[in-house]
């Protein structure tokens, strides 16, 4: 889970910077767009079931720390990302790449469904 919350960070960091070569390198708009598909492969595991974790393991010293990851990335991770691809959208709209725009509404929508699968679920316990 720390390592997830890890390389959410450093794509928060990332797409920060993509947005300065739109129109400039729209190729390496596009390599990190294509780079999120994978970050959000490795989120899927958030959407399991929290029955599926032992209780005795979340109400251990170390599940505190597996609910302050989640909770991080559900209430900020996952929301800035979003928020930062809209901004980014924004500003490959005027722009050539009309790849690059599909890319992002398509991962857009996906992250969207992501926060909304886990905003109606019950905190782990």
């Amino acid at each position: 889970m720390k390592s997830l919350v890890d390389k959410y960070e450093e794509t928060l960091s990332q797409a920060k910077i993509v947005a300065g070569y739109i129109g400039v390198n729209d190729n390496r708009v596009m390599v990190f767009l294509k780079g999120l598909d994978k970050l959000l492969e490795e989120s899927v595991f958030l959407t399991l079931n929290p029955d599926k974790f032992s209780k005795k393991y979340l109400t251990s010293d170390l599940g505190r720390f597996v609910r302050a990851y989640y909770s991080y990335l559900k209430i900020i991770g996952i929301p800035y990302l979003i928020e930062l691809l809209e901004d980014l959208l924004k500003k490959l709209e005027n722009s050539t790449c009309k790849d690059c725009v599909d890319k992002t509404r398509s991962l857009i929508t996906s992250f969207n469904q992501l926060l909304g699968t886990l905003r109606s679920r019950e905190e782990l316990p």
